[in-house]
């Protein structure tokens, strides 16, 4: 049987938006971890990525970045550009 399968023939592909933040205050693997969950709890991020190390945050998603930068400070972290 040739032929396509309807079901496989349209992908639909989500724009992804990847960005980063540099945050202030991460000293360990537990604050790494708050950052993270803290941004995974927004609405439209879909992929969190915490460098601990140089206090990046990398996520995929489309949030205003004034409900990142709340959501990171209210943890106790501050965003800095």
């Amino acid at each position: 049987m040739t032929g396509s399968n309807p079901g496989r023939d349209v992908v639909r592909k989500k724009e992804k938006s990847m960005a980063t933040i540099k945050v202030q205050g991460m000293k360990c693997q537990h604050c790494a971890e708050t950052a993270r969950k803290a941004l995974e709890e927004i609405e439209g991020i879909r992929k969190v990525a915490v460098n601990l190390d140089t206090g990046k945050i990398d996520y995929e998603g489309n949030a205003p970045i004034e409900v990142i930068r709340a959501a990171i400070e209210g943890k106790g972290y501050r965003v800095v550009e």
